[in-house]
């Protein structure tokens, strides 16, 4: 058996990535976390390792999943807080601030697998991606979707992009120049979409969302993007191209089925439906659900 702190410092470090995160979140020093997450890995026979930035374990370990449902259940009585993780987009315009009674991650995940794998195994109790549309069943079996809005995808650029001065653009014309991706099959109906636009020409293999590695690449006068209203809202420097798309994506709320009715998940659904209406009020183009 493994203690309540013990398992807490083990589960955030593979959540949050970072020792420093983990510490922030629980008041435990650096060095405490690292010890206690190291002494769950010894203990159920574990090995923990680092890629990509983002720490994995290897081994089979039956023991922890009992151990974690049990301590999911104390979150969901109150007597921890509960955890939810964000994509790149949602983070910022539904969890900022965290919503009363849970944690947030990072809030930066670019890796939908790394997430789902956090929830599947109640690291984490709530997840928002703003790619629901990339989301098959056989992903997401045994979990409850709460739809929250959806809203289209615009094609953007700098304001200096050679395309900013034309109209009616083809797809001819978007296969010129290079355009962003993600690496792997993550977003498979996004990236099918898109590449029949001729886009999604330059994936890059990524983790965490950065500015740099995303819409800032487009700073060289040549990269395009793709940008939601609200996404575009907090990035002026872009401007939108004369394209269509004919895309629409947007985020949704994924936890457990077994608690989807619980008090906890009720109550934040009903806090991210209130947030959704007020960018529904600034940005006319996003429905919320």
């Amino acid at each position: 058996m493994v203690s309540s702190e013990e398992l807490q410092a083990f589960d955030l470090l593979l959540w949050l990535g970072s020792g420093r995160e983990v510490s922030l979140r629980c008041g435990r020093s650096q060095p405490t976390i690292s010890r206690y997450a190291h002494r769950v890995a010894e203990r159920l026979d574990l090995r923990m390792l680092k890629k990509d930035g983002q720490w994995q374990i290897r081994g089979e370990a039956p023991l922890l999943s009992i151990e974690r449902q049990v301590h999911q259940l104390n979150r969901l009585l109150g007597r921890k807080p509960m955890r939810i993780e964000a994509a790149a987009v949602s983070g910022p315009l539904l969890l900022d601030p965290c919503p009363s009674g849970w944690i947030c991650g990072r809030r930066n995940q670019i890796n939908l697998p790394h997430s789902l794998g956090l929830l599947r195994d109640r690291v984490i109790d709530a997840w928002i991606t703003t790619s629901s549309i990339d989301l098959p069943a056989h992903r997401i079996e045994n979990l409850h979707v709460i739809e929250l809005y959806r809203n289209p995808i615009w094609l953007v650029a700098d304001p200096q992009h050679p395309l900013q001065r034309e109209s009616g653009l083809s797809t001819e014309d978007l296969r010129r120049f290079p355009s962003v991706g993600v690496r792997g099959d993550w977003y498979p109906l996004s990236q099918e979409h898109l590449r029949s636009r001729g886009l999604w020409s330059q994936p890059l293999r990524v983790q965490r969302y950065t500015h740099r590695q995303w819409e800032g690449r487009c700073a060289d006068g040549l990269t395009l993007a793709y940008a939601s209203p609200t996404m575009l809202g907090l990035n002026p420097a872009l401007k939108r191209l004369d394209h269509d798309l004919d895309f629409h994506n947007g985020a949704a709320l994924l936890v457990h089925q077994d608690h989807a009715d619980s008090a906890p998940v009720a109550a934040l659904v009903v806090e991210l439906q209130r947030r959704c209406r007020e960018m529904g009020n600034r940005h006319p183009e996003l429905q919320p659900i």
